[in-house]
């Protein structure tokens, strides 16, 4: 329940025992009853509207942060010159991660590199680990 819910209930609350305890007589508390259930519509419709634009938000952060789904993947080549390997380089696990560390260990973005290069690093190791 979110902060307008907690509100109606305590207003709804408030209407009973004041009704209870002869603070408002019947007509007064079914025009509050009333009303409460008007506020109470509009906070649904509130709270819909903040569910469906989160829920918007999450799909475009899923798509654009989904490397599953990255329209211009790295081809192997292009891997291989980012890594600095040539064609001709015999790769395997272990000389793909003592590369990637080598590159990241200067292009990091907590030690002044820059977040594209590392992303590029990242995705060209990927492509690579993946061929073998």
């Amino acid at each position: 329940m979110g902060p307008g819910g907690v509100a109606l209930f305590l207003r709804k609350r408030n209407i009973e025992l004041s009704h209870k305890y002869g603070l408002i007589d019947d007509i007064q508390a079914t025009k509050a009853f009333k009303d409460l259930k008007k506020d109470y519509a509009n906070v649904e419709i509130q709270f819909e509207k903040q569910a469906k634009q989160e829920a918007q938000q999450q799909r475009r952060w899923k798509q654009r942060n989904n490397p599953n789904q990255l329209p211009n993947s790295m081809s192997p080549t292009e891997a291989r010159t980012i890594m600095g390997f040539t064609e001709s380089d015999t790769l395997s696990n272990e000389v793909i991660t003592l590369q990637y560390r080598t590159l990241m260990k200067k292009n990091h973005p907590d030690v002044g590199g820059s977040p594209y290069f590392a992303s590029k690093i990242n995705e060209a190791k990927d492509t690579l680990m993946n061929q073998l």
